[in-house]
């Protein structure tokens, strides 16, 4: 049995629509998905195999830039793209500091997903 070489991108949100949505659209666009509703999940992922982007929305109550930091301490390669409901430039200036490759503020499109998300795992659009 061939291993499958597509890039794995985990969802890590604690609301199940978003978890649902992003789950379908980027699976339609040819990704290997996993999803977790916790950043202690997210973590043990992370942790237990290669995810080539983690997509973090709230999962709990440490700030994003914390889940950030942790990922990048255990797989540094990993890319992260952090959703985020707020205008708060803190919280992209922390994201980025702590190690965020990506940042996207909700509500966005689903092309603006798929843009960044392909962009962040080099996918060139044809």
């Amino acid at each position: 049995m061939s291993e499958d070489k597509r890039p794995l991108i985990l969802i890590a949100d604690r609301q199940l629509a978003t978890l649902l949505s992003l789950d379908a659209l980027l699976s339609l666009e040819g990704y290997q998905v996993t999803t977790c509703s916790s950043s202690f999940e997210a973590l043990k992922a992370v942790a237990r195999k290669k995810v080539d982007l983690v997509v973090a929305g709230r999962v709990g109550p440490e700030r994003h830039a914390t889940l950030v930091s942790k990922i990048k301490t255990i797989s540094p390669e990993t890319n992260v793209l952090v959703l985020t409901e707020s205008d708060e430039d803190s919280i992209f200036a922390e994201s980025i500091a702590a190690g965020a490759d990506g940042l996207l503020r909700r509500p966005y499109s689903e092309s603006q997903v798929i843009e960044r998300v392909n962009r962040l795992l080099h996918v060139v659009q044809t």
